[in-house]
């Protein structure tokens, strides 16, 4: 007897919208999630206050699907050019949205711990820099100058914000 071919499955595209569970929809509840991923990944409270402080000046929202610089730019961290193409790349991977929120975090750290492809490792001397920084502000800056290196630096505010961020997720 011959056997039956099977019809290959091919994954469904994904529908690119924004992700918000009940648990992540308003800011601190995912200022929350987000110190909370950092640190589960073994970044102390400076490095990651920093990193969200940052994020927050990207998208004043944490906003997933926030667009930049006249549509460049897009997600919580505005990429853009083949960083935004290793983002797609890379959620689709993970059978994942481009625009869930814990994928666009899950990038952040393939970008600056990760290796292979879709951008791993490309920001690995943010990462190298970053961890060696012992204060908010130093932390804050080099996360904007090594891994967003925005055209409007605005270091102020991002140092307000990671300030802000660090009352928030780890003050008593």
């Amino acid at each position: 007897e011959a056997a039956e071919a099977e019809t290959p499955v091919t994954p469904e595209e994904p529908v690119e919208e924004e992700i918000i569970t009940p648990e992540l929809s308003t800011l601190n509840q995912k200022i929350l999630f987000a110190c909370s991923y950092f640190v589960d990944k073994g970044y102390n409270q400076i490095h990651t206050s920093a990193i969200i402080g940052n994020l927050l000046q990207e998208s004043s929202i944490l906003n997933t699907t926030e667009l930049g610089d006249n549509g460049a730019s897009y997600g919580i961290a505005q990429w853009q050019g083949i960083r935004r193409t290793n983002l797609d790349n890379f959620a689709n991977s993970q059978n994942k949205l481009a625009s869930d929120f814990q994928t666009q975090l899950d990038f952040i750290i393939h970008e600056l711990q990760g290796s292979g492809e879709y951008g791993g490792g490309s920001h690995k001397p943010a990462y190298d820099n970053l961890v060696r920084t012992t204060t908010i502000s130093s932390a804050t800056r080099v996360f904007m100058e090594l891994y967003e290196k925005p055209s409007i630096r605005n270091e102020d505010f991002r140092i307000r914000h990671a300030n802000e961020v660090n009352d928030l997720c780890f003050s008593d």
